[in-house]
Protein backbone atom coordinates (compact mmCIF):
# COMPACT_ATOMS: atom_id res chain seq x y z
CA UNK A 1 0.00 0.00 0.00
CA UNK A 2 1.27 3.43 -0.86
CA UNK A 3 -0.99 5.35 1.54
CA UNK A 4 0.83 7.47 4.06
CA UNK A 5 -0.13 7.65 7.71
CA UNK A 6 -1.46 11.21 7.69
CA UNK A 7 -1.85 11.33 11.47
CA UNK A 8 1.85 10.61 11.87
CA UNK A 9 2.79 13.33 9.38
CA UNK A 10 0.59 15.85 11.18
CA UNK A 11 2.26 15.07 14.50
CA UNK A 12 5.69 15.56 12.95
CA UNK A 13 4.71 18.86 11.32
CA UNK A 14 3.19 20.29 14.49
CA UNK A 15 5.05 18.88 17.50
CA UNK A 16 3.12 19.64 20.65
CA UNK A 17 5.28 21.58 23.13
CA UNK A 18 8.37 20.08 21.53
CA UNK A 19 7.92 16.89 23.55
CA UNK A 20 7.43 18.76 26.83
CA UNK A 21 4.28 18.69 28.91
CA UNK A 22 2.20 21.84 29.21
CA UNK A 23 1.38 23.25 32.61
CA UNK A 24 -0.62 26.03 34.21
CA UNK A 25 2.46 28.21 33.81
CA UNK A 26 3.71 29.43 30.44
CA UNK A 27 7.07 27.68 30.84
CA UNK A 28 7.28 24.19 29.27
CA UNK A 29 7.78 21.33 31.72
CA UNK A 30 10.52 18.72 31.62
CA UNK A 31 10.78 15.38 33.40
CA UNK A 32 13.00 14.69 36.40
CA UNK A 33 13.24 11.21 37.89
CA UNK A 34 13.96 10.80 41.61
CA UNK A 35 14.60 7.91 43.94
CA UNK A 36 12.92 8.55 47.27
CA UNK A 37 12.33 6.48 50.40
CA UNK A 38 8.91 4.83 50.51
CA UNK A 39 7.97 6.93 53.56
CA UNK A 40 8.39 10.17 51.59
CA UNK A 41 6.42 8.81 48.64
CA UNK A 42 3.63 7.77 51.00
CA UNK A 43 3.58 11.30 52.47
CA UNK A 44 3.48 12.91 49.00
CA UNK A 45 0.64 10.59 47.94
CA UNK A 46 -1.32 11.47 51.08
CA UNK A 47 -0.83 15.20 50.46
CA UNK A 48 -1.93 14.84 46.84
CA UNK A 49 -5.02 12.91 47.85
CA UNK A 50 -5.96 15.47 50.52
CA UNK A 51 -5.52 18.36 48.08
CA UNK A 52 -7.31 16.59 45.22
CA UNK A 53 -4.13 17.01 43.22
CA UNK A 54 -1.39 14.76 41.90
CA UNK A 55 2.09 13.90 43.19
CA UNK A 56 3.83 16.05 40.61
CA UNK A 57 1.90 19.16 41.64
CA UNK A 58 2.63 18.53 45.32
CA UNK A 59 6.37 18.18 44.75
CA UNK A 60 6.46 21.14 42.32
CA UNK A 61 4.65 23.40 44.81
CA UNK A 62 7.02 22.39 47.61
CA UNK A 63 10.07 23.13 45.47
CA UNK A 64 8.65 26.50 44.38
CA UNK A 65 7.92 27.42 48.01
CA UNK A 66 11.48 26.52 48.98
CA UNK A 67 12.89 28.53 46.08
CA UNK A 68 10.99 31.64 47.19
CA UNK A 69 12.57 31.47 50.66
CA UNK A 70 16.16 31.33 49.39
Amino acid sequence: MSQKNKGYETVNKNPRNQGKFASKQEEPMETLSLRLPRSIIDWIETQAQQKGSNKTDVVREMIQQQMSTV
